[in-house]
């Protein structure tokens, strides 16, 4: 199965190749790709391609030899080493390769708070939510009562979909910081995905009350007056958060809100200001995805 790390890597690898033909380590790369996405015919190729270079020079090529050496750290701290993609390429993978040894050390470490935060902290980078919950459950277990891992905890749920156990915390949260801008934003857009809109608007009125630039909040208290059918309620809040409309998504529904309110020119506008949005986004990730696409070796 092919996923966006694969896709990503997949690029950059045909990027460093088209600059540096004959740069080692980069076809077996695009090979350990070419297996993830259960593609072997195509990895035996690229390998064949790997073997097929002559050793490095290590005169010439310092850092691959000390990345074969597995010298990280000094890779990425010789001041010598100049600039240019080759440089690039093999710091870019002491990085990576510093960043895997240092998450392993840190699994073998005796449970702590500290560590499993960190760990959270990089699983959510990875955009891995759920993942990111498990790790802040156990720092809050060794750490009990820290309203910190509680709202960590509370926000990788809420991304990662579990609206009911986000909101038990949001909920408990909330009771010791009543006026705290993200928090009733969280809870009421909790709320508001939970198919709730006449019981998330409190709290979505206290976020906008308390922080007015809270554009996020602003969103979601439009979304749920069209909901509740009050569109020129909705109109002005989603006005407002059209600066954060990465989708063209708040495009469609103000143009609804207004249909709604009888504000025909109005909403015609911004249904077309929505349908030219949209046919931009659909152009530029068709281009992503035909620069990201996996293909066989040429």
């Amino acid at each position: 199965m092919q996923n966006k790390q694969d896709y990503s890597a997949f690029y950059f690898y045909r990027q460093a190749l088209a600059k540096l033909p004959g740069m080692r380590g980069v076809h077996a790369a695009i090979a350990s790709v070419y297996r993830d996405t259960g593609h072997d015919d195509w990895a035996a190729v690229e390998d064949e391609k790997e073997r097929q270079l002559p050793l490095p020079d290590c005169a010439a090529d310092k850092l691959e030899c000390d990345f074969r050496a597995g010298k990280f750290s000094e890779i990425v701290q010789d001041p010598d080493a100049g600039a240019g993609a080759a440089v690039y390429y093999w710091r870019t993978r002491a990085y990576n390769k510093l960043a895997l040894d240092a998450y392993v050390k840190l699994g073998e470490l005796p449970p702590s708070a500290e560590s499993h935060e960190l760990k959270a902290k990089i699983e959510s980078d990875r955009r891995q939510y759920a993942e990111a919950a498990k790790d802040w459950k156990e720092a809050l277990q060794l750490s009990p009562g820290s309203a910190y891992l509680e709202k960590q905890l509370a926000i990788a749920l809420y991304k990662s979909g579990d609206l009911a156990g986000a909101r038990s915390l949001f909920e408990q949260l909330l009771r010791w910081q009543p006026e705290a801008p993200d928090l009733n934003f969280y809870l009421g857009d909790t709320l508001l995905n939970s198919q709730q809109p006449q019981a998330a608007l409190p709290y979505l009125e206290r976020a906008v009350l308390r922080q007015p630039s809270l554009l996020s909040a602003r969103r979601s208290m439009g979304l749920a007056y069209i909901q509740l059918g009050e569109a020129g309620k909705a109109v002005p809040h989603l006005k407002a958060a059209l600066p954060i409309d990465e989708d063209g998504s708040l495009h469609y529904q103000l143009a609804r809100a207004y249909q709604m309110a009888g504000e025909k020119e109005l909403a015609s506008a911004m249904l077309k200001e929505y349908q030219q949005k949209h046919r931009v986004e659909q152009a530029e990730n068709k281009s992503v995805e035909e620069k990201v696409a996996i293909t066989p070796p040429e």
